[in-house]
């Protein structure tokens, strides 16, 4: 029996035992049966990921919860703070230098580089001893 068979350049026929035809056909036959019943129901993750769409989000279903929980622990944490560390700390954060928040805060760099390494001990601190929670 011939057998065919489709390649990129053509299609090619090869002579095959009758055996191995009817082990082929039936692959064949379950193939578009299977292609058949995913195109029914859903678009398969072999074509989302051909095509290019992202039908996964990154990370595990737990870190919006855990990222939650750390913002509140967190807001917690600066909630000890003054109000004066708490404002050089965020300056800090944003990207400012001590001499920055020092002029901004019409101190010297003296002043607001303790006030913002203060805020990080209490912060610290704070963190490792499991806070409010």
């Amino acid at each position: 029996m011939k057998y065919r068979y489709a390649f990129i350049t053509g299609t090619e026929e090869v002579e095959i035992s009758e055996e191995w035809a009817a082990v082929l056909e039936e692959m064949d036959h379950e193939q578009q049966l299977s292609d058949r019943r995913e195109t029914r129901r859903h678009q398969s993750l072999d074509d989302l990921l051909y095509e290019g769409l992202d039908f996964a989000a990154e990370g595990d279903a737990e870190s919006p919860l855990l990222e939650k929980e750390d913002g509140r622990e967190l807001a917690a944490a600066l909630a000890t703070l003054t109000e004066i560390q708490r404002r050089r700390l965020l300056m800090h954060c944003e990207g400012m230098t001590y001499v920055q928040i020092g002029e901004a805060e019409g101190v010297s760099r003296q002043k607001a580089t303790t006030s913002v390494e203060k805020a990080k001990m209490n912060l610290k601190v704070f963190l490792e001893e499991g806070g409010a929670f």
